[in-house]
Protein backbone atom coordinates (compact mmCIF):
# COMPACT_ATOMS: atom_id res chain seq x y z
CA UNK A 1 0.00 0.00 0.00
CA UNK A 2 2.97 1.86 0.99
CA UNK A 3 4.32 1.64 -2.08
CA UNK A 4 1.40 2.23 -4.24
CA UNK A 5 0.98 5.46 -2.72
CA UNK A 6 4.57 6.39 -3.18
CA UNK A 7 4.51 5.35 -6.80
CA UNK A 8 1.50 7.46 -7.47
CA UNK A 9 3.59 9.93 -5.53
CA UNK A 10 6.50 9.99 -7.83
CA UNK A 11 4.31 9.24 -10.76
CA UNK A 12 2.89 12.76 -10.10
CA UNK A 13 6.43 14.72 -9.67
CA UNK A 14 7.62 13.08 -12.32
CA UNK A 15 4.69 14.56 -14.78
CA UNK A 16 4.72 17.74 -13.09
CA UNK A 17 8.39 18.06 -14.10
CA UNK A 18 8.01 17.00 -17.69
CA UNK A 19 5.16 18.92 -17.98
CA UNK A 20 6.10 22.42 -19.55
CA UNK A 21 6.25 25.18 -17.31
CA UNK A 22 2.72 27.17 -16.79
CA UNK A 23 2.22 30.43 -19.58
CA UNK A 24 2.44 33.22 -17.73
CA UNK A 25 0.72 36.17 -18.78
CA UNK A 26 1.95 39.32 -17.75
CA UNK A 27 -0.48 42.03 -18.76
CA UNK A 28 1.73 45.07 -20.22
CA UNK A 29 0.09 48.01 -19.04
CA UNK A 30 1.10 50.65 -21.54
CA UNK A 31 0.55 54.40 -20.07
CA UNK A 32 -0.09 56.40 -22.36
CA UNK A 33 1.29 59.80 -21.14
CA UNK A 34 -0.98 62.60 -23.03
CA UNK A 35 1.79 65.07 -23.61
CA UNK A 36 0.85 68.62 -22.64
CA UNK A 37 1.62 71.11 -25.37
CA UNK A 38 4.16 73.98 -24.41
CA UNK A 39 2.76 76.79 -22.83
CA UNK A 40 3.82 79.66 -24.73
CA UNK A 41 4.45 82.52 -22.52
CA UNK A 42 2.55 85.36 -23.74
CA UNK A 43 3.92 88.96 -22.53
CA UNK A 44 1.14 90.95 -20.65
CA UNK A 45 3.43 93.90 -20.97
CA UNK A 46 2.35 96.86 -23.21
CA UNK A 47 4.45 96.48 -26.36
CA UNK A 48 6.04 100.12 -26.39
CA UNK A 49 5.35 101.21 -30.26
CA UNK A 50 8.99 101.40 -31.89
CA UNK A 51 9.80 105.34 -32.47
CA UNK A 52 10.05 105.93 -36.23
CA UNK A 53 13.18 107.66 -36.91
CA UNK A 54 12.43 110.65 -38.91
CA UNK A 55 15.26 110.89 -41.92
CA UNK A 56 17.87 113.90 -40.92
CA UNK A 57 16.72 117.00 -43.25
CA UNK A 58 19.42 117.27 -45.97
CA UNK A 59 19.74 120.95 -46.06
CA UNK A 60 20.29 121.86 -49.74
CA UNK A 61 22.37 125.03 -49.64
CA UNK A 62 20.94 127.97 -51.91
CA UNK A 63 23.27 129.05 -54.52
CA UNK A 64 25.41 131.37 -53.83
CA UNK A 65 24.00 134.74 -55.36
CA UNK A 66 26.23 136.67 -58.50
CA UNK A 67 27.14 139.57 -57.02
CA UNK A 68 29.25 140.26 -59.69
CA UNK A 69 29.33 143.42 -61.73
CA UNK A 70 30.24 145.42 -64.85
CA UNK A 71 33.51 147.70 -64.70
CA UNK A 72 33.99 149.40 -67.53
CA UNK A 73 33.75 152.88 -68.97
CA UNK A 74 29.90 154.01 -69.58
CA UNK A 75 30.70 154.86 -72.84
CA UNK A 76 31.44 151.28 -74.07
CA UNK A 77 28.25 150.28 -72.62
CA UNK A 78 25.63 152.69 -74.11
CA UNK A 79 23.70 152.43 -77.31
CA UNK A 80 26.94 151.41 -79.74
CA UNK A 81 25.86 152.88 -83.28
CA UNK A 82 25.82 148.86 -84.52
CA UNK A 83 22.57 147.93 -82.36
CA UNK A 84 20.60 150.92 -84.20
CA UNK A 85 18.91 149.52 -87.41
CA UNK A 86 21.16 150.11 -90.72
CA UNK A 87 17.99 150.98 -92.58
CA UNK A 88 17.57 154.00 -90.43
CA UNK A 89 21.44 155.15 -91.38
CA UNK A 90 21.71 156.87 -87.94
CA UNK A 91 24.46 158.86 -87.42
CA UNK A 92 26.23 160.55 -83.73
CA UNK A 93 25.36 163.37 -83.36
CA UNK A 94 26.26 164.34 -79.65
CA UNK A 95 27.64 162.56 -77.24
CA UNK A 96 29.11 163.49 -73.33
CA UNK A 97 29.91 162.19 -70.13
CA UNK A 98 27.57 162.64 -67.37
CA UNK A 99 29.87 162.92 -64.25
CA UNK A 100 28.77 162.93 -60.94
CA UNK A 101 29.18 166.68 -60.44
CA UNK A 102 26.63 168.04 -62.85
CA UNK A 103 24.17 165.66 -60.51
CA UNK A 104 25.80 167.92 -58.09
CA UNK A 105 25.08 171.05 -59.56
CA UNK A 106 21.61 169.98 -61.17
CA UNK A 107 20.14 168.50 -58.24
CA UNK A 108 21.14 170.38 -55.69
CA UNK A 109 23.97 169.64 -53.17
CA UNK A 110 22.21 168.05 -50.55
CA UNK A 111 19.85 166.17 -52.82
CA UNK A 112 22.75 165.37 -55.06
CA UNK A 113 24.85 164.55 -52.79
CA UNK A 114 22.42 162.14 -50.47
CA UNK A 115 21.83 160.28 -53.95
CA UNK A 116 25.48 159.90 -55.01
CA UNK A 117 25.88 157.87 -51.81
CA UNK A 118 23.02 156.02 -51.40
CA UNK A 119 23.40 154.67 -54.91
CA UNK A 120 27.42 154.82 -55.29
CA UNK A 121 26.96 156.49 -58.83
CA UNK A 122 30.32 156.75 -60.51
CA UNK A 123 30.24 157.82 -63.97
CA UNK A 124 27.53 158.44 -66.78
CA UNK A 125 27.70 158.40 -70.12
CA UNK A 126 24.99 160.13 -72.86
CA UNK A 127 24.90 159.84 -76.45
CA UNK A 128 22.48 161.44 -79.20
CA UNK A 129 21.73 159.94 -82.79
CA UNK A 130 19.62 161.29 -85.77
CA UNK A 131 17.91 158.90 -88.53
CA UNK A 132 19.77 159.24 -91.74
CA UNK A 133 17.12 159.07 -94.15
CA UNK A 134 13.29 159.92 -94.24
CA UNK A 135 12.35 156.43 -96.40
CA UNK A 136 11.56 154.65 -93.28
CA UNK A 137 8.95 153.99 -90.25
CA UNK A 138 11.98 155.07 -87.65
CA UNK A 139 11.73 157.81 -84.94
CA UNK A 140 14.16 161.06 -86.11
CA UNK A 141 15.97 161.19 -82.44
CA UNK A 142 16.91 158.42 -80.36
CA UNK A 143 19.29 159.62 -77.56
CA UNK A 144 20.45 157.42 -74.40
CA UNK A 145 22.09 157.48 -70.98
CA UNK A 146 24.53 154.97 -68.86
CA UNK A 147 25.09 155.18 -65.39
CA UNK A 148 27.67 152.93 -63.88
CA UNK A 149 27.32 152.24 -59.98
CA UNK A 150 29.44 150.26 -57.52
CA UNK A 151 26.49 147.83 -56.75
CA UNK A 152 23.63 146.43 -57.75
CA UNK A 153 21.43 147.16 -54.99
CA UNK A 154 22.65 151.24 -55.43
CA UNK A 155 21.65 150.22 -59.31
CA UNK A 156 18.63 149.55 -57.49
CA UNK A 157 17.70 152.05 -55.71
CA UNK A 158 14.03 153.16 -56.63
CA UNK A 159 13.53 155.25 -53.69
CA UNK A 160 16.10 157.65 -55.22
CA UNK A 161 15.59 156.86 -58.33
CA UNK A 162 11.78 157.47 -58.77
CA UNK A 163 10.28 160.71 -57.31
CA UNK A 164 6.97 158.50 -57.36
CA UNK A 165 6.75 155.28 -56.72
CA UNK A 166 3.27 154.75 -57.74
CA UNK A 167 4.36 156.33 -61.44
CA UNK A 168 7.95 155.38 -61.88
CA UNK A 169 7.91 157.71 -65.36
CA UNK A 170 7.64 160.94 -62.82
CA UNK A 171 11.17 161.16 -62.36
CA UNK A 172 11.17 162.55 -66.53
CA UNK A 173 7.91 165.02 -65.35
CA UNK A 174 4.51 164.79 -64.56
CA UNK A 175 3.04 164.81 -68.42
CA UNK A 176 4.70 161.14 -68.57
CA UNK A 177 2.84 157.85 -68.12
CA UNK A 178 3.40 154.45 -67.92
CA UNK A 179 2.85 152.00 -70.51
CA UNK A 180 4.35 149.23 -69.72
CA UNK A 181 5.30 148.33 -66.10
CA UNK A 182 7.91 145.45 -66.95
CA UNK A 183 9.75 144.37 -70.26
CA UNK A 184 11.98 141.47 -69.09
CA UNK A 185 14.72 143.69 -69.35
CA UNK A 186 17.31 143.45 -65.89
CA UNK A 187 15.70 143.67 -62.60
CA UNK A 188 13.71 146.58 -63.01
CA UNK A 189 12.48 148.10 -66.29
CA UNK A 190 9.47 150.94 -67.43
CA UNK A 191 7.97 152.05 -70.83
CA UNK A 192 6.59 155.77 -70.40
CA UNK A 193 5.14 157.56 -72.64
CA UNK A 194 4.75 161.84 -73.77
CA UNK A 195 2.44 163.21 -76.11
CA UNK A 196 1.53 166.13 -77.25
CA UNK A 197 -0.69 167.64 -80.41
CA UNK A 198 1.03 170.33 -82.45
CA UNK A 199 -0.10 172.76 -84.87
CA UNK A 200 -0.45 170.29 -87.88
CA UNK A 201 -2.44 168.11 -85.70
CA UNK A 202 -0.15 165.38 -84.99
CA UNK A 203 0.76 164.18 -81.99
CA UNK A 204 4.41 164.61 -80.71
CA UNK A 205 5.62 161.69 -78.85
CA UNK A 206 8.90 160.87 -76.88
CA UNK A 207 9.09 157.39 -75.43
CA UNK A 208 11.05 156.55 -72.37
CA UNK A 209 12.96 153.30 -71.79
CA UNK A 210 14.96 152.87 -68.68
CA UNK A 211 15.88 149.16 -66.99
CA UNK A 212 18.70 148.36 -64.57
CA UNK A 213 21.28 145.23 -65.57
CA UNK A 214 23.41 144.63 -62.39
CA UNK A 215 24.97 147.81 -61.47
CA UNK A 216 24.21 149.45 -64.85
CA UNK A 217 21.14 152.04 -65.06
CA UNK A 218 19.95 152.25 -68.86
CA UNK A 219 17.68 155.16 -70.06
CA UNK A 220 16.70 155.39 -73.83
CA UNK A 221 14.78 158.02 -75.28
CA UNK A 222 12.92 157.86 -79.05
CA UNK A 223 10.93 160.49 -80.53
CA UNK A 224 9.21 161.72 -83.99
CA UNK A 225 5.58 162.31 -84.91
CA UNK A 226 3.32 158.99 -83.80
CA UNK A 227 2.75 158.18 -87.09
CA UNK A 228 6.94 157.95 -87.60
CA UNK A 229 6.99 154.96 -85.07
CA UNK A 230 5.73 152.37 -82.81
CA UNK A 231 6.23 151.66 -79.53
CA UNK A 232 7.32 147.95 -80.31
CA UNK A 233 9.90 149.60 -82.56
CA UNK A 234 11.28 151.27 -79.17
CA UNK A 235 11.16 148.02 -77.38
CA UNK A 236 12.86 145.88 -79.91
CA UNK A 237 15.80 149.15 -79.28
CA UNK A 238 15.86 148.16 -75.79
CA UNK A 239 16.18 144.65 -76.31
CA UNK A 240 19.44 144.84 -78.41
CA UNK A 241 20.44 146.94 -75.61
CA UNK A 242 20.39 144.73 -72.70
CA UNK A 243 21.69 142.05 -75.51
CA UNK A 244 24.44 144.21 -75.87
CA UNK A 245 24.90 144.82 -71.82
CA UNK A 246 24.87 140.80 -71.76
CA UNK A 247 28.56 141.20 -73.67
CA UNK A 248 30.02 142.57 -71.42
CA UNK A 249 32.63 141.27 -68.75
CA UNK A 250 32.05 140.72 -65.45
CA UNK A 251 34.21 141.51 -62.26
CA UNK A 252 34.12 140.81 -58.54
CA UNK A 253 34.05 144.80 -57.85
CA UNK A 254 34.36 148.50 -59.55
CA UNK A 255 37.35 150.10 -60.06
CA UNK A 256 36.68 152.23 -63.33
CA UNK A 257 37.21 156.22 -62.06
CA UNK A 258 36.26 158.85 -64.86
Amino acid sequence: MKKLIVLIVLTILFVVACSSPPEIVVETVIVEVTAKPTATTVSTATTEPTATVEPTATLTPSPTPDVRVIDIDPRKMVMPREILPAEGKYYLVHETPHRNSEILSTWGTDKGREYLEATGRVDGWVVVYVRGTATVRMPEYVHANAVLYRTAEGADRKDVLDRDADNPCSDQGEDYVLVKDNLDLGTSSHLCLWKEMQSNGKYYVVYHVKFIYRNVGIQMWAEDYEDRFDMEWVIDLAERQFDHLLTLPLSSSVIFQP
